[in-house]
């Protein structure tokens, strides 16, 4: 039930990196949530285009702390 726009808007912060996680992004842009992800690429190129919604695992459990 994302809508389109959301899917449309996350593909090109995806092009060059992975298109398989677009659900993923989509998603965590869908639910105003944050990504959590070990893959050190996907986070890295969706940094460096201004998407700052992804977590580590290693962050996530400094703020548990």
């Amino acid at each position: 039930q994302i809508p389109m726009k959301i899917w449309y808007d996350c593909a090109p912060l995806l092009r060059d990196i992975d298109m398989d996680d677009l659900p993923f992004v989509a998603l965590a842009v869908y639910l105003d949530g944050l990504l959590w992800t070990g893959d050190l690429r996907l986070r890295n190129g969706l940094l460096s285009k201004g998407f700052n919604r992804c977590i580590l695992t290693e962050e996530l459990l400094e703020i548990l702390r």
